[in-house]
């Protein structure tokens, strides 16, 4: 069992949205509906809720910059726990 898991969580549309403006290589479970999407992300939230101690929630929907910050702080915090 890992110590933390990161959930880069991003609204499903903007993720969609924000992978056919990057040019990023579509795969078959891209084309499955907004609906399946949202039933995963929503899923991993749950998980995350059930396990505060283990996951982080990190919103990616903002700038790179501050995404990579906190992630910084994050990770720096736990490797300080230890």
């Amino acid at each position: 069992m890992p110590d933390l898991t990161i959930l880069l969580d991003i609204d499903v549309e903007a993720g969609l949205q924000r992978k056919m403006q990057n040019g990023a290589e579509w795969n078959r479970l891209d084309a499955y509906t907004l609906e399946f999407h949202q039933r995963v992300r929503a899923g991993y939230l749950d998980m995350a809720r059930r396990e505060p101690k283990r996951w982080v929630v990190v919103d990616a929907g903002r700038d790179w910059d501050s995404v990579q910050e906190e992630l910084r702080k994050v990770i720096e915090g736990r490797l300080e726990g230890k």
